[in-house]
């Protein structure tokens, strides 16, 4: 495992103090009013990071369970089908900045006496649509995370419950791409492909 990344996972996993930003927000718990019609399959790609940390699941359990397609179905090969909607959803992780690595160092070699901070740390999430097995076009969202590590936050971890969970975070992309890739029309869940007629592969 990359340095780096053993500094992301004592963040996370250290009774941190976290938030998430620079996501939808107002797409969070608002999913589709109904699975009506139509088929999607999708590939979930390889988590970046931290697979127990939310965002997978939340990715998992859009896709399996809040579309507004009739039918979804998971599927293990990344290649796209030749016939109907497929999409290949890809987290990227937006790293450390220099600065916040050096101290989240120093941090960790102190046990965390002396407090570390990340604020531009995140990931790039994206949607990859295709149809009949062509690209139509890629959907992008950035979630940016902010973590204070210091042992003294332990006291304030309870704060984490009045912010967005990387699993809110995650979900409301999702969410985010079904009403920008398709109409979903009235409100009731049926989904006609809007982003099939779009201009070129973003």
């Amino acid at each position: 495992m990359r340095p780096a990344a053993i500094l992301l996972a004592a963040l996370v996993s250290s009774g941190c103090v976290s938030t998430y930003r620079d996501f939808p927000a107002a797409r969070v718990g608002q999913p589709p009013a109904a699975r009506k019609e139509g088929r999607l399959r999708y590939y979930l790609d390889r988590f970046p990071i931290l697979p127990f940390a939310g965002g997978k699941d939340a990715l998992h359990d859009v896709f399996r369970d809040w579309t507004p397609f009739g039918e979804s179905e998971r599927v293990f090969e990344k290649g796209p089908p030749l016939e109907g909607l497929f999409v290949v959803v890809q987290a990227e992780w937006k790293p450390l900045t220099g600065s916040a690595a050096v101290f989240g160092y120093l941090s960790l070699a102190s046990l965390t006496l002396l407090p570390a901070w990340t604020g531009r740390e995140g990931y790039l999430v994206h949607y990859h649509l295709f149809r009949d097995g062509e690209k139509v076009k890629t959907f992008s969202y950035e979630i940016t995370r902010k973590a204070l590590l210091w042992a003294p936050a332990v006291l304030f971890t309870w704060a984490n419950l009045l912010t967005y969970s990387e699993y809110q975070a995650f979900e409301a992309t999702a969410q985010q791409f079904f009403r920008d890739a398709f109409l979903i029309n009235g409100g009731s869940g049926s989904a006609a492909p809007r982003a099939a007629r779009a201009a070129g592969p973003g």
